[in-house]
Parts: structure tokens; C-alpha cells; sequence
């Protein structure tokens, strides 16, 4: 038998064997199943789920406060759904390319000596333009690499998915602006207890 998870997005408590909440009487409770989450009578995946919560386009309290206030969900949830937000896109975003760039890089730079080391498997063509082709594209995806690892790493830039203007997109943000919404959120959080 499957459990699923029932949760009260109100007050952010865990609800057991009930249709409706016992703390604050709400009956529009989020049904968590295996990757489903259903809320209002509408499924949702877990990345429509982020977008449904996450879909303000400009952080800042104002707009937290007034794309919630018809779902009245908790602050300390929305908090939740962030980080793990963050947390997720952060590593499919940056981390992630990251180490395939470099992959990649070392792949095409490998292939590039054996090429010239061992030219009897080429027919046509000229050895040493194909090892200067395979070197370039190890040195373009070193740069990629480097790129993403100094906005991961350095700058310690993080990512979200959001939509923007109507389409699904990675919301870069740096420390700064990250800090701000975490401090956002736990005055708002401080505020619903």
C-alpha cells in the first residue's frame, strides 16, 4: 500500500488520515504521491510544482507577499520550495555543465594526441588538421568550463526556475540577491508564526 503524503499549506503541518486540517480548518490540502503533488483538484509535476510557487518574476517582499495572498501558503513552505528550488537548478545549471565542459575538454584533447600519435587509422584528410581541430575544441570547452566553474565557484552564483515573460526559464542570481531573498524569507516566516 502506497502512503501518500498530506500537507496543509497554510499552517505547513503534515495532516494524517483527514481531508481537512485540524489546526486551521482548511480543506485545500496538497496530496503528495510518488512524483505527483495534487492541489485543488489540479496534478502537478515537481517542476510545474516549483514553477505554480515560484513564479514571481521579481524577488523582493512585495512581490512574494502579493502572488501568495490568494493561495494564502505558508511562508516557512515557500521557503522550503525555494531552497530545494535553488538547490536543484543551481546543480543542473552550473555545476553540472561544468563538469561535462570539462569532460569534454580533456576528451577532445586526449583524441587530439592519440590522432597524432597514432595516424594509420586516417585515410583521408590531414593528421595534423584534425589534431588542431580536436585541440581548439578542448580548448573552447576548457573555456566553457572555466566560465561556469567561476560562476559557480567564485562568484558563487546561484539559479532557479521560474517562469519569465511567460516562458520557463533559469533565473541567474548572484550571492547578494540570494541573501536578500533568504533574509526576505525569514522575516515573512518570523512574521506568519
Amino acid at each position: 500500500m502506497v502512503v501518500n503524503l498530506i500537507k496543509c499549506l497554510i499552517c505547513n503541518e503534515e495532516i494524517k488520515n483527514n481531508s481537512i486540517c485540524n489546526q486551521c480548518d482548511n480543506s485545500n490540502l496538497a496530496v503528495f504521491e510518488k512524483n505527483k503533488i495534487l492541489y485543488k483538484g489540479k496534478k502537478y509535476n515537481r517542476r510545474t510544482w516549483y514553477l505554480f510557487l515560484t513564479s514571481y518574476t521579481k524577488i523582493g517582499k512585495e512581490e512574494i507577499i502579493a502572488k501568495h495572498t490568494r493561495e494564502n501558503i505558508s511562508y516557512a513552505y515557500l521557503y522550503d520550495i525555494f531552497i530545494g528550488n535553488s538547490q536543484k537548478y543551481t546543480f543542473l545549471g552550473l555545476l553540472l555543465p561544468s563538469i561535462v565542459f570539462f569532460v569534454i575538454a580533456w576528451i577532445n584533447i586526449i583524441v587530439g594526441s592519440i590522432i597524432l600519435n597514432n595516424n594509420d587509422f586516417i585515410v583521408d584528410g590531414s593528421v595534423y588538421n584534425m589534431k588542431y581541430f580536436f585541440y581548439f575544441l578542448g580548448v573552447l570547452y576548457f573555456l566553457f568550463f572555466v566560465i561556469t566553474f567561476y560562476l559557480w565557484a567564485i562568484k558563487k552564483q546561484k539559479c532557479y526556475l521560474a517562469k519569465v515573460r511567460g516562458q520557463t526559464r533559469y533565473v541567474h542570481i548572484t550571492k547578494e540577491k540570494y541573501c536578500v531573498i533568504i533574509k526576505t524569507f525569514e522575516t515573512l516566516k518570523n512574521k506568519d508564526e
